[in-house]
């Protein structure tokens, strides 16, 4: 997370008067586009929609010296989220159930909701601030966390469930808009993998799942 203290230069004397701590909410939603939803012991698969939308908090600290020169200007921080609440919804939908010679099943689903709760405690930021007084700071990031489902989750066609447990390791970028020298709007767009590592019955996994997200932060020292 950058260091926030406008009107001042990032290195040199002015260093101690950082706003390094950072905590703020924030909102994501997305999907996984292009989903295809397979059975793991028989060619059969089926495309369907689902939608994820979660709420929580983040927070975490701005670490090591700043870069002072050059394209990666800017600053580490070493961020964490927390997610208690997680939904994913599988809307009520007509979907198309291919087999592997060919033929297919059309079937009305009901659709079905999914409840859980995240924590994401490594998340490694990079931000490009090129100056203490920067009202625009973009950033990118990556990390790893886990993912609790009420029902074993993701849903799989006639094969064993997946898990209730599942990983998710991701890559992400966004913008910091300051407000103020203590506020921030947070917008992001990352890219998350869902799978349980094979700890579950089967593990067919999300390859990848498109979230944006909008968040409000609060600064100090």
């Amino acid at each position: 997370m950058q260091s926030i203290c406008h009107g001042q230069s990032i290195s040199g004397e002015s260093k101690d008067q950082h706003r390094p701590w950072q905590v703020g909410v924030v909102f994501s939603g997305g999907w996984p586009p292009n989903y295809t939803m397979a059975n793991t012991h028989v060619p059969v698969s089926a495309k369907v929609q689902l939608q994820m939308y979660s709420f929580g908090l983040e927070m975490g600290r701005s670490i090591g010296e700043a870069r002072e020169k050059g394209i990666l200007r800017g600053q580490m921080a070493l961020r964490a989220e927390v997610i208690p609440a997680w939904i994913a919804r599988y809307p009520p939908q007509n979907v198309a159930i291919r087999y592997g010679d060919g033929s297919r099943t059309d079937a009305a689903w009901k659709g079905q909701n999914f409840f859980g709760s995240s924590i994401t405690p490594l998340l490694l930021r990079w931000n490009f601030e090129s100056k203490a007084s920067s009202t625009f700071v973009p950033w990118i990031q990556m990390g790893a966390g886990v993912l609790w489902t009420n029902h074993k989750f993701p849903m799989t066609l006639w094969a064993a469930p997946a898990s209730t447990f599942n990983f998710t390791p991701q890559v992400g970028a966004g913008m910091s808009v300051l407000q103020h020298s203590k506020r921030s709007i947070e917008v992001g767009v990352k890219v998350v993998h869902i799978s349980n590592a094979g700890l579950g019955d089967s593990n067919p996994g999300i390859n990848q799942a498109l979230m944006g997200s909008i968040g409000y932060s609060w600064w100090w020292k």
